[in-house]
């Protein structure tokens, strides 16, 4: 749930900041009212979800969610919403987009810090800030302006939680793609949560 809610974030549909809200935070009563008065704004400018999601606003979640070390889930969740616009989105562009993206939240199950550390950090602005030359910034979001305008006035307040470029807590691949011939349709792996691999090799007989 905390992946998904800031990869919508990320695919330009949140207020900017609000998906890592914690449940019991009374800013969520502001940020919903707010979130309903763009919604009206959003139905008089004529702007429809459709305007925002398109292909770069998903290669920029895609690569949100591989910097925040986020949930498999997110795959599943992310080629059926491109499939209702009419987006390919096959599992070859995840892992692409993944070997070309730090992991930089430190946050379980890769890291030691929860939700509410990423949110008093600088959430989910505050690490699309860090990655902002990675993304497509020229993409509208429900704020009615660009990913790079939102980005403008961005900064993390604690590299610990939102390591910096220069300090990743992973270089690269927070998800990867498997192809075999046990997975000949493709598998999904959490690298970044992943401790260790093992290879096996056997042979079958009739």
């Amino acid at each position: 749930a905390s992946t998904m809610s800031a990869v919508a974030e990320g695919l330009g549909m949140m207020l900017p900041g609000s998906s890592t809200i914690s449940a019991d935070d009374p800013e969520r009563l502001t940020v919903a009212e707010e979130s309903g008065r763009r919604i009206v704004a959003l139905v008089e400018q004529n702007i429809c979800p459709s305007d925002i999601m398109n292909q770069a606003a998903f290669d920029n979640a895609i690569r949100l969610c591989m910097a925040l070390g986020g949930s498999t889930n997110a795959i599943i969740h992310l080629v059926a919403i491109a499939g209702r616009l009419g987006i390919d989105l096959p599992l070859e562009r995840f892992d692409e987009l993944s070997r070309a993206t730090p992991c930089l939240a430190d946050l379980k199950p890769s890291g030691r810090h929860l939700i509410h550390a990423l949110h008093a950090a600088g959430g989910v602005p505050a690490v699309m800030k860090e990655i902002e030359h990675l993304l497509d910034t020229t993409c509208l979001t429900i704020t009615g302006k660009t990913v790079g305008e939102n980005l403008e006035c961005v900064a993390s307040h604690d590299s610990e939680v939102i390591r910096t470029l220069s300090n990743p807590l992973r270089s690269e691949s927070a998800i990867a793609v498997l192809r075999g011939n046990l997975v000949p349709r493709g598998a999904i792996l959490k690298t970044s949560a992943a401790s260790s691999f093992a290879v096996r090799r056997g042979a079958s007989s009739i």
